[in-house]
């Protein structure tokens, strides 16, 4: 079985917004809310907006910032290309800026992009710069995010052992936040099951797949209950139990209507 590798959709650390306005804080509160509940094209729409505030009142923080939640939104719609030109723009900015939290944030999508793109040697070097920042600024969420990457990364080219390791450390980690802070877990979960999936370890794989499932239904994430709903199908039929694996596979097609269509609004967004 050809490994599923699945990175996280979104970074929501809710970092020191530097001096917004009320309608730009406003905005960008409620972008991310929106990303968060995978509501992409209001997501977009607040951050475009946000940007565009920004850029004209000169407020270079809050540009580079929305700049790399723009780069996000077009991540997580898989509009690569476009993400990557928001990211590099807010990378430039940060780099002048000297905000090391905004450029580790950026090596950190970035990354999670060029992994996608099947650009394995870059996606390793982009998150292992990230995790050494993030490390310097003991930030907990980033760190377990470039950890989970790098997990990814390692799951993809079949370094089970190796992975699994990167996967603890990760939700290690995230588990050390407070749980508003650990909308991330699900993606974590799902990854460790994925792996224990390439050494046909189905049962023990299905324990993570069933609380990723719990945690990211609790919290209505389409993205994440899309991705946990897969694993329980796959860990399922791994164990020859098709009656659950029936079940499972009738979630998957309804929670993926809902989340093409969210996605197909977003490119919708975009493109206007």
């Amino acid at each position: 079985m050809k490994p599923l590798v699945i990175l996280p959709l979104f970074l929501l650390g809710v970092y020191a917004t530097p001096g917004p306005s009320l309608k730009v804080d406003s905005l960008y509160q409620a972008g991310k809310q929106s990303l968060y509940n995978g509501n992409y094209n209001d997501a977009f729409n607040a951050f475009i907006v946000i940007e565009n505030l920004s850029e004209s009142s000169g407020d270079s923080a809050m540009e580079a910032l929305a700049l790399r939640y723009l780069g996000e939104v077009c991540r997580a719609t898989r509009q690569f290309d476009l993400g990557l030109n928001y990211l590099h723009d807010a990378l430039a900015i940060a780099a002048l800026r000297k905000d090391t939290q905004i450029i580790a944030e950026s090596l950190n999508r970035i990354s999670a992009i060029k992994f996608e793109m099947k650009g394995v040697n870059e996606a390793t070097d982009l998150a292992e710069q990230s995790l050494r920042l993030s490390e310097q600024r003991h930030d907990i969420r980033l760190q377990a995010s470039n950890l989970n990457i790098l997990g990814a990364i390692y799951t993809g080219t079949g370094q089970f052992e190796k992975a699994a390791s990167y996967y603890e450390r990760a939700r290690t980690a995230t588990l050390l936040l407070p749980e508003k802070d650990q909308a991330d877990l699900p993606n974590i979960l799902y990854n460790m099951a994925n792996n224990l999936y390439q050494l046909s370890k189905y049962r023990e794989g299905l324990a993570y797949a069933k609380e990723a499932f719990d945690y990211a239904s609790k919290n209505h994430v389409l993205a994440y209950e899309l991705e946990a709903a897969r694993m329980m199908l796959t860990g399922y039929k791994g164990l020859g139990d098709f009656q659950n694996a029936l079940v499972y596979s009738a979630k998957v097609t309804w929670i993926n209507e809902q989340f093409m269509t969210e996605l197909k609004n977003a490119e919708g967004a975009v493109i206007e």
